[in-house]
């Protein structure tokens, strides 16, 4: 089963802040600050501290992995495996949810269904 409370502080983080939203993205810096997708911020969210990844030919910063928490020699991690485990997904739920180009609306029912109706829009 999915971690209900960790999806619900994610997608309540994200119905707050739109503009930091893109399914495109782990993570990615631009000139307005941070944004990523769901599996970014689940993984930010969570206190793990993104890795600089690639820069892009617009000369923004997308983010590929991210430091474990509390591991002092700061092994990177790939993003979407830790945001998997985070969220308590199968393989199967995790590629549903993270390879799509979701708006956020779309996102609530994709993780309401995911979650067996644990997780649900207010």
């Amino acid at each position: 089963m999915a971690n209900a409370e960790r999806l619900l502080d994610v997608l309540t983080f994200l119905e707050a802040h739109p503009q930091r939203h893109d399914q495109n993205f782990w993570l990615k810096e631009t000139d307005s600050g941070t944004v990523g997708c769901i599996a970014g911020w689940t993984c930010l969210l969570s206190g793990y501290e993104p890795v600089l990844g690639v820069e892009l030919d617009d000369g923004v910063t997308e983010f590929n992995q991210v430091y474990w928490v509390g591991d002092e020699a700061r092994v990177p991690r790939c993003v979407l495996s830790t945001a998997r485990v985070l969220l308590g997904f199968d393989e199967d739920q995790a590629d549903e949810l993270f390879f799509a180009d979701y708006e956020l609306d779309d996102l609530w029912d994709v993780v309401e269904e995911i979650s067996d109706g644990a997780v649900t829009r207010s």
